[in-house]
This record gives structure tokens, C-alpha cells and sequence, in this order.
């Protein structure tokens, strides 16, 4: 900032002006046709790279939606398994109330039943 207040106070500022704007001109063109392949490279560079982040955006897409449908596979199983059990869980607890347990013991209240005597006939 010093400099430019220097300069404006020396009155050399409009003649470097000047200068700096035709100089801009006369080099405008040169600078573009130098600076053109170096555009064309970051163009190209910004394409490559929006393809491959395209490739991968799909790839993990792919990925993802296999890892739903194994996910989803799986659960559908486990509860087809869990409703299965629940079905017949009703029928086991009825058969296992049928049976007293191996070494269960009668309690004392229950009625004891002695075998009737065979009679023959004759």
C-alpha cells in the first residue's frame, strides 16, 4: 500500500497505468495462447476425475443395494424361524404338560391311583 501511495504522490501513477494496461493488451493474446493448454489439461483432469467419482458413486451404490438385499434375506428368514417357533410353542407346552419331567415327583396332594385288579370271567 506504501507503494502505491508513493507513486500516486509522485504523479507516476496514470503513466504506469497506462503502461500496465497496454501491456495487458499487447500480452492479453500471448498469455492466452500460452495459459490455452494448461486450461485444456485442468478440463481434461476435471472430466477424468468426474468420471472415475461417477464409476465409484455407482460401484458403491451396487454394493449397498446387495448388502440391503442380503440384509433383508437374512431377516425375512430369521423371522419366518421366530414365527415358526411361535407357532408351535403352544403345542410343545401342551405336550409337556402332559408329561411330568424325568424324576419329577408326584406331590403329596395328588391323587394316587392303584390299578384295579383283573377280574376274569367265566
Amino acid at each position: 500500500m506504501a507503494i502505491l501511495e508513493e507513486v500516486s504522490e509522485k504523479g507516476i501513477g496514470w503513466p504506469l497505468g497506462v503502461g500496465l494496461v497496454v501491456l495487458a493488451v499487447s500480452a492479453g493474446p500471448k498469455l492466452v495462447k500460452a495459459g490455452r493448454p494448461l486450461i485444456k489439461r485442468a478440463i481434461k483432469g476435471y472430466l477424468a476425475v468426474q468420471e472415475k467419482s461417477k464409476e465409484m458413486f455407482a460401484e458403491t451404490s451396487e454394493r449397498m443395494q446387495d448388502l440391503y438385499a442380503e440384509a433383508k434375506h437374512e431377516y425375512d428368514e430369521e423371522a419366518a424361524i421366530m414365527k415358526a417357533e411361535a407357532e408351535m410353542a403352544p403345542e410343545q407346552e401342551a405336550v409337556q404338560a402332559e408329561k411330568p419331567a424325568q424324576g419329577a415327583r408326584r406331590s403329596s396332594r395328588a391323587k394316587k391311583t392303584e390299578p384295579e385288579p383283573e377280574t376274569t370271567e367265566e
